[in-house]
């Protein structure tokens, strides 16, 4: 009887050892089927904020096609939602050279047309490979493979909330955009219009997920019409990357492309430490700009590539070519920076008709049902995911009020692919006076990125404190910790924001959730006094207009 039950423990160790290194090579580390992926516990900081203040970028390192403003990963605020944060410019005919990063990020496009490429593990680097080499690989990754990398935030026909007054709220996690499961981060994007509040409440959002996905490279501009090798997209695009994936950029536009990147740092993806590294395959990074702040605490040397590390010999031998090639490659001279100008312009290899990839989608999941390939309902999953959504379409808001704004969400619902991301996103906009009302993360950390004019934001964090109070203009960054209450007004113009969140399905509260009888005995009010509190808003939910516009609404009636 004991031997057969040490067989049997045997077999077991035997199986989950098993288990654990088929989800590893697929890049899913300790997930279950099913189960999102938790932070470690050891990660996670100690968030000790009395006083919280709108963040700007400290140091801006220039290249020869464009420019990259890192704001200080080493803040207090920053450190506590366990996130990097940086913008980067890229000028026409601009090349982003190829690199990868050590944690997982959502990358919002905030201008501008391009094309993105990225080169998964396990995965091929173009649309033609991928052809060439379709019938080798096992179904779950060669899905992965497949997966849409960017989502648009920016279209407000997508708003979650939407109010024509007061502004709109657009959302993005891993229910909208899959990949982002494995980036472990979400977005919002808002608006806010002027004197206008904001406030929002629990949601089981119900906005469906795109089907237009993209392999490898994904044109950042446009209509969202997506082929098998690349998607087009319009401002306001979600990028999902996850951990340890290369990828470059080119902007084929006619305008400069800015986007804003997040960075989980905290992730279990990222088992160096709490700092964000990114790694270079090409090019080397310029010193910082004379006159811009400089990180005391990061050291300013100019980071080379990966390759230029490798003695001569060697690699010429391991990459097949000879030295004259690999001094090229490594160049320790090269002075144009990590964006360079492709004077001529860049020509790269994309699908022509939408109908392929669907019609290759449609394939890989009849594939997978008939057990070809899919081993376990996690890889079958992988078969249908995305990595890309746009949550800037006002017709997908999840909330919309026509005289507030709108706000939309994407979360691992909406996007499978972001419960391996862990992250999701927010996308609002407020109209000029309109509110959002005192709400707050349960289960995530908020970064706030202001997209477009300004709001009086407050928080309030542990027992009563207020930590901030001010205005929170383009440009700047807030970062508002789990469980802190949050309120924004819109001023004079229109606000617009986004929200990346440290959970793939992020969750808010606010006070409408509590019943009547325990608002009037926490706060000893009356009955009527309770009511009011709770149903004064009428059908308005999460996005308010001001008092200033009731009253013009009622005198105009």
């Amino acid at each position: 009887m004991a031997a057969s039950a040490s067989v049997v423990l045997s077999f077991s160790l035997c199986l989950l050892l098993l288990c654990h290194i088929s989800r590893a090579q697929l890049g899913l580390g300790q997930l279950g089927a099913g189960e999102p992926c938790a932070r470690p516990l050891g990660l996670v900081s100690q968030c000790r904020i009395e006083r919280l203040s709108a963040l700007e970028p400290t140091r801006r390192v220039p290249s020869e096609a464009g420019f990259t403003e890192y704001f200080d990963q080493f803040n207090e605020q920053l450190q506590c939602a366990g996130v990097a944060v940086r913008r980067r410019t890229i000028q026409p005919r601009g090349l982003l050279l190829p690199s990868f990063s050590s944690a997982p990020r959502l990358v919002y496009i905030m201008q501008g047309r391009g094309i993105i490429g990225t080169v998964i593990p396990g995965c091929p680097e173009t649309f033609q490979s991928f052809q060439q080499t379709e019938q080798q690989w096992e179904q779950g990754t060669e899905a992965y493979c497949t997966m849409k990398i960017r989502q648009n935030i920016g279209d407000p026909s997508r708003a979650d909330y939407f109010n024509p007054r007061a502004g709109r709220i657009t959302t993005l996690n891993s229910q909208k955009l899959p990949i982002l499961r494995f980036v472990q981060m979400s977005a919002v994007r808002a608006l806010l219009r002027p004197c206008s509040l904001v406030a929002q409440r629990r949601s089981n959002p119900s906005s469906k997920p795109s089907n237009n996905g993209s392999r490898w490279q994904a044109d950042v501009r446009g209509s969202e019409t997506s082929t098998s090798g690349s998607t087009t997209s319009v401002r306001g695009d979600i990028i999902a990357l996850p951990a340890g994936v290369a990828y470059w950029s080119y902007n084929n536009g006619e305008a400069a492309v800015v986007a804003i990147t997040t960075f989980d740092t905290s992730s279990s993806a990222n088992q160096l430490d709490r700092q964000h590294r990114e790694f270079l395959l090409a090019g080397r990074e310029r010193l910082v700009e004379q006159g811009s702040q400089i990180e005391v605490r990061l050291p300013q040397i100019k980071g080379n590539n990966l390759l230029s590390g490798f003695e001569l010999d060697p690699l010429a031998e391991a990459l097949g070519v000879d030295r004259e090639l690999v001094r090229k490659i490594q160049n320790p001279d090269d002075r144009r920076g990590e964006i360079v100008l492709v004077t001529s312009g860049l020509q790269v290899l994309q699908a022509s008709r939408q109908s392929e990839q669907l019609a290759r989608e449609r394939e890989v999941r009849q594939e997978c049902q008939e057990g070809r390939g899919c081993q376990s309902n996690v890889l079958e999953a992988y078969c249908t995911m995305k990595i890309r959504q746009n949550i800037g379409d006002p017709s997908r808001a999840d909330y919309f009020n026509p005289r507030a704004g709108r706000i939309t969400t994407l979360n691992s619902q909406k996007l499978p692919i972001l419960r391996f991301v862990q992250m999701s996103a927010v996308r609002a906009l407020l109209r000029p006076n309109a509110i959002r009302s005192p709400h707050w993360n349960v289960n995530a950390h908020s970064i706030v990125y202001a997209l477009r004019g300004y709001s009086r934001v407050q928080v309030v964090g542990h027992r009563g404190q207020t930590v901030f109070v001010g205005e929170l203009r383009q440009g700047q960054l807030l970062v508002v910790p789990q469980y802190f209450a949050m309120m924004f007004q819109a001023q004079r113009e229109t606000f617009e924001w986004v929200s990346i969140k440290t959970n793939d399905n992020a969750m808010t509260s606010a006070l409408r959730g509590m019943p009547v009888e325990v608002l009037m005995n926490s706060y000893c009010i009356s009955r009527e006094e309770a009511m009011q509190l709770k149903f004064n808003r009428g059908n308005e939910l999460a996005l308010f207009t001001s008092k200033i516009e009731r009253e013009a609404i009622r005198t105009s009636v």
